[in-house]
């Protein structure tokens, strides 16, 4: 039973795909204005 579980377990291929988290460099610009800027707001 155990060799079963172990033949099983090397079949799986890990996943393919791009990556969950990108780095901050990488964030676009919105209205000329960089990703993760700080700004005061006043309402």
């Amino acid at each position: 039973e155990e060799e079963e579980m172990k033949a099983e377990t090397e079949e799986i291929e890990p996943e393919q795909g791009p990556p969950l988290l990108t780095p901050i460099g990488a964030d676009v610009e919105i209205q000329n204005t960089k990703a993760w800027t700080a700004k005061i707001y006043q309402d």
